[in-house]
């Protein structure tokens, strides 16, 4: 919205209003603005006064009578005023605001006196609201005999028909919207549409004048404020301290035009001198750079872009990184698989592979050994540890595996020994395997299947595991069925076994739980009944025969058997012995498997107790044997 000021003066919110000269005539009513022969000019929402004034009397008079008219539309009669201290009695008006007609009568005071009025006065004053823009005066209405309008003289009262003049024009206007003329009238504009001009209203003329605001810009009839960009060149704005009717250059470097950023294409910025002017990045500048084995890298064009994604020509050697592939080559971009690299060791019972994470070819054994078992005196489901050893003819042990096993209540079980556990078995010739409760057994390894990869060793029947070699966690089996183990049966009689390190069921291979029932008894003794004196193969095949050793069917181990061991002897690894010796002689020996046997009920197999006689006279043999050697030194002393 523009600016305006009115210097149109106001007092107590009526326009100010000066008297006219007196109209030439005699005894003349006459209505004025005050402004005549000026419009009076009036904003919409201001007041106008009308004088009616009674000159160029001829002869003195006592009354006038007027009856006037107005625009209704564009004024209203808000007020009347008579005049005061003035020789009339009273001043009356009837007013009839629909059709815009006043009735103004003055008396003079009844009081004798017909001196009347004689000179010119002021008869009453009308107070106007300008109600809407038009042009127009106050005026007589038109009149006939008898006059209503009229003045009456004091000598005799006689009617005198007055000349008339009708007020100066009115012009109202708003004076928000323009500026009135007092010459004429004329209301010419106040707002020019700018908002960067000050509208400045001439109320003495009518003229208008349009400052420019500072801190703005008047461009081809255009408003712009400082530092407003030109909308047809970003490099020009407007700065009114160097320019204020046309634009101004913008800094060099200063954004314009395209504000692309990329590898190839920086934003577009002003020269200083109004050109915007493109950055783009040189041919030699890469924009691409090679992202694969068969991609090349890009420059840019120079003209802001970046040519399209090139590769290597199809059939172009590559190399793909990987051990495992041969001969690679690029084919729409991509470096494509080769051949596979060949690993093959020529071993047919190698599974042969690449190994890219090694980089190298991994030859993995596939030679296998399928055990089946038998473990003897078995009779509950039970998981047992077996350990198997493996040698060559008169040689060392090649390797060794300890392997947890799942044996059904005939001490059935089997398991593949594969390439889960190291080794290469065909490097032996023998197997050896021993449960925790067996003497070990030895069979012969024969690959004779047609490749010659895999074998299969039998444990069962004649080669069943022998129960009855015992062990604790202090005392180790040494593959003989003697007296210790007798004596670590003998302190456990009858108990829970209570060292099965895990497992379920437990993995009970330490104790004298042949049976694998849980529990040290009666049908633990049998093992020891009937395996007695027995010795387990050796691991190695070119083991030498036990000294001592009663006749066995098998070959024995190298440690001799016991026949009876010393309570002192045993106690250091098996707490308790003394329970075994029953005799309580210190040596626990058959005399106290016979004693056990009749405490608990037990009888004797036939061949155990015929066992049992012969080690009983051999140990009495070499007791007579030693006495006679004591007293033949003692007699060779003297």
């Amino acid at each position: 919205m523009a600016w305006r000021t009115n210097r149109f003066p106001i007092v107590g919110g009526l326009m100010a209003l000066a008297f006219a000269c007196a109209a030439q005539g005699a005894d003349d009513l006459v209505l004025r603005t005050g402004v005549e022969p000026e419009v009076l000019c009036v904003d919409t929402t201001g007041l106008v006064e009308i004088t009616l004034h009674a000159e160029n009397l001829t002869q003195a008079i006592n009354g006038v009578q007027a009856r006037l008219h107005y625009d209704a539309a564009m004024l209203a009669l808000v007020s009347t005023t008579g005049v005061i201290e003035t020789p009339w009695m009273s001043v009356n008006v009837s007013h009839s605001a629909s059709n815009g007609m006043v009735v103004v009568a003055a008396i003079y005071p009844d009081d004798g006196d017909t001196n009347g009025i004689a000179e010119d006065t002021l008869v009453a004053t009308l107070t106007f609201a300008a109600m809407a823009p038009g042009a127009a005066s106050v005026g007589f209405l038109p009149d006939d005999p008898p006059y209503t309008t009229r003045l009456t003289r004091a000598a005799d009262n006689s009617v005198v028909t007055p000349g008339l003049t009708d007020s100066g024009i009115i012009r109202a206007y708003d004076a928000d919207a323009g500026c009135c003329a007092p010459s004429d009238g004329t209301v010419n504009p106040l707002d020019d549409g700018l908002t960067c001009t000050l509208d400045v209203c001439s109320t003495g003329t009518g003229e208008v004048s349009h400052t420019l605001m500072g801190g703005a810009c008047l461009i081809e009839n255009v408003c712009y404020a400082d530092a407003e960009l030109n909308p047809a060149n970003d490099c020009e704005m407007c700065a009114s301290a160097v320019n204020t009717a046309g634009w101004t250059y913008v800094d060099e470097g200063m954004a314009c035009g395209d504000p692309s950023n990329t590898v190839c294409d920086n934003p577009d910025t002003c020269d200083g001198e109004g050109l915007c002017q493109p950055n783009f990045e040189p041919s030699s500048t890469k924009c691409r750079l090679a992202v694969g084995l068969c991609d090349v890298s890009e420059n840019c064009d120079g003209a802001g872009a970046c040519p399209e994604d090139l590769f290597e020509p199809d059939g172009t050697a590559c190399n793909d990184g990987l051990f495992c592939t041969l001969a690679e080559a690029c084919s729409n971009g991509v470096c494509t698989d080769g051949i596979p690299r060949a690993c093959d060791d020529g071993d047919a019972c190698t599974a042969n592979a690449c190994d890219e994470v090694a980089d190298a070819c991994v030859f993995t054994d596939t030679t296998s050994v399928t055990v089946n078992l038998d473990v003897q005196a078995i009779s509950s489901n039970a998981t047992r540890e077996v350990v198997f050893v493996l040698s060559a003819d008169c040689g060392g042990v090649i390797e060794e595996h300890v392997v947890p096993i799942s044996l059904d209540s005939n001490g059935a079980g089997f398991v593949l020994l594969d390439d889960s556990l190291a080794g290469d078995f065909r490097l032996s010739d023998y197997i050896h395997a021993a449960e925790g409760h067996t003497l070990g057994r030895r069979l012969d390894l024969a690959f004779d299947s047609p490749d010659g990869c895999n074998a299969t060793a039998d444990f069962t029947g004649a080669n069943v595991l022998v129960a009855g070699d015992f062990q604790t966690t202090h005392v180790a089996q040494d593959n003989l069925v003697d007296i210790t183990d007798f004596s670590i049966l003998a302190t456990r009689w009858d108990s829970i076994v209570d060292e099965c390190p895990g497992g379920d069921p437990g993995d009970c291979h330490l104790g004298a739980d042949a049976t694998g029932d849980g529990i040290q008894d009666i049908a633990d003794f049998t093992a020891i009944q009937v395996n007695f004196f027995a010795a387990g193969d050796d691991e190695l095949a070119c083991a030498t025969p036990v000294s001592n050793a009663l006749p066995v069917d098998r070959p024995v181990a190298l440690q001799p058997r016991r026949a009876a061991i010393a309570v002192r002897r045993l106690q250091a690894q098996v707490p308790n012995a003394d329970r075994a010796d029953l005799n309580h002689d210190t040596i626990i020996d058959a005399r106290d498997i016979r004693l056990f046997a009749q405490r608990h009920g037990i009888a004797l197999r036939p061949e155990f107790d015929a066992r049992l006689r012969r080690i009983e006279e051999t140990r009495l043999s070499d007791e007579a044997k030693d006495a006679t050697d004591i007293t033949r030194g003692n007699k060779a002393r003297r």
